[in-house]
């Protein structure tokens, strides 16, 4: 079971990553925006991915 609770949050982190990722992409080509700050595109991921760790890192101690 434990492994394929790893699995599934492996799966899921890099399924949102991608999605925080492409949107924000498709948002500034869709809208012909300017480009967001480079610090900000690289906190969304890094957010994203700091929730999936701190989450594979609690359930194992409940």
């Amino acid at each position: 079971m434990a492994r394929w609770l790893a699995i599934h949050l492996f799966l899921l982190g890099a399924a949102t990553t991608a999605i925080v990722v492409w949107s924000e992409h498709l948002a500034v080509a869709m809208l012909h925006a300017e480009l967001p700050d480079r610090r900000w595109s690289d906190a969304r991921p890094a957010g994203v991915n700091l929730g999936v760790v701190l989450l594979a890192t609690a359930l194992p101690a409940t």
